[in-house]
């Protein structure tokens, strides 16, 4: 009897050894860190007046710097076809900027085309500029003549 319950002793042990080989892929996955950009634009501008815009780019807690491109496209109104597109310049801690001067009243959509680790983020803000609102008064009273 003494044989039989040795025997079921080592046995067990040897089951436990083997059932985990400390890889226990359904519970340690890592789950993969999403790249953030956080785009910090004025909400007015005035006309000629060079502005900056920023984007800010996190993985996680921690700053990225070595983002393999970051753009910023920039259309007034509706006018994406008519947009322009300029390649941000690193200022360090995660930060890429632009620097952007406007020549017509309008309001303008500012978009970050971040792309970065594998991973691509676009987030878009609106700058008014000038007179934007009497610019968009004269259209629209153009419109209904």
């Amino acid at each position: 009897m003494k044989k039989w319950i040795v025997s079921l002793g080592l046995i067990s042990i040897v089951l436990a050894g083997c059932g985990n080989n400390g890889d226990d892929s359904n519970n340690n996955e890592e789950v993969p860190v999403f790249v953030e950009a956080s785009l910090d634009v004025p909400e007015s501008a005035e006309l000629g007046e060079e502005v900056s815009f920023t984007v800010t780019v996190m993985q996680g807690t921690e700053p990225v710097d070595d983002a393999d491109e970051v753009v910023f496209e920039i259309w007034q109104g509706e006018d994406r076809e008519q947009s322009e597109e300029i390649e941000a310049v690193s200022e360090g801690d995660g930060k890429y900027t632009v620097q952007k001067a406007f020549a017509e009243d309008g309001v303008y959509s500012v978009q970050s085309h971040v792309t970065a680790r594998d991973l691509h983020t676009m987030p878009k803000k609106t700058i008014t500029v000038g007179n934007a609102a009497d610019a968009d008064q004269t259209e629209q009273g153009e419109d209904n003549s």
